[in-house]
């Protein structure tokens, strides 16, 4: 899960495959939900047309900040809900720089992190390589620390990420390195303070975390494990057990 041959998108891939990929339906833009009582019915915008689909319930996956946008008849509730969380507790962030330190030798990683110098120093290395040449993610940083690296030169980038690293592992983390690759990052991405909301906000939030009628919530934003795919696994499994669990009692 870690390190999926053919990248993190392998993953996605796979779980495609497996439920038959003809059921998918990409460049799908959700214009409506709606609560029928004995079913749910989402339009959507595909190719230009307007389209729908009818079923007898709805996880609806999408992010706080786009099911905000999304017209609906789950309730005021849902609507503050997604509100609030697409504005107070969710906050687009600039992506860090990823730099990758390419065709280093493979440094001893047994050291312990906790002798990790700065915030700015971010290492994953990539194991189990056939060959003694690897590759090692030497940071990734957000907001002011990411813009603070895009000012500076790919050579610059570098040098600093290698004076980290060889806080951590040593001199040969600078004389065996091959060569770097860097950029600044440009993508927005959305974050949540991690965890349940706390208990000030769960009047307006707590909503989410059960159903509206036929429609149920689920993505990594309900989960403790937010921005990471395992936390959008774990608000999966736990959506489809209560839907699974309301079938089969009624």
């Amino acid at each position: 899960m870690f390190q999926p041959v053919g990248g993190m998108d392998q993953i996605p891939r796979a779980l495609s495959k497996a439920i038959g990929g003809h059921r998918i339906r990409l460049g799908a833009e959700v214009t409506g939900v709606t609560d029928k009582g004995q079913a749910v019915e989402v339009t959507y915008r595909q190719g230009g047309r307007e389209k729908l689909v009818k079923a007898d319930f709805c996880v609806a996956a999408l992010p706080p900040h786009l099911m905000a946008r999304v017209p609906h008849n789950l309730g005021a509730d849902v609507t503050t809900a997604a509100g609030k969380l697409s504005g107070d507790r969710v906050r687009q962030d600039r992506s860090g720089i990823s730099a990758p330190l390419v065709g280093a030798r493979r440094p001893d990683l047994r050291r312990h992190h906790r002798d990790r110098p700065r915030r700015d120093t971010h290492l994953v290395p990539v194991l189990r390589l056939p060959r003694e040449r690897g590759l090692v993610v030497g940071y990734y940083n957000t907001g002011a620390t990411a813009q603070a690296y895009s000012a500076l030169t790919p050579a610059e980038r570098e040098t600093r990420a290698v004076a980290q690293g060889v806080k951590i592992h040593g001199e040969k983390y600078r004389s065996e390195l091959a060569t770097s690759f860097s950029r600044p990052g440009t993508a927005r991405r959305t974050w949540k303070a991690p965890g349940r909301p706390r208990p000030t906000e769960r009047p307006a939030t707590a909503c989410c975390w059960r159903p509206a009628g036929r429609v149920y919530f689920a993505g990594d934003w309900l989960s403790h494990e937010v921005a990471w795919q395992h936390g959008a696994f774990m608000s999966a499994r736990s959506v489809v057990t209560a839907l699974h669990q309301r079938v089969m009692s009624t």
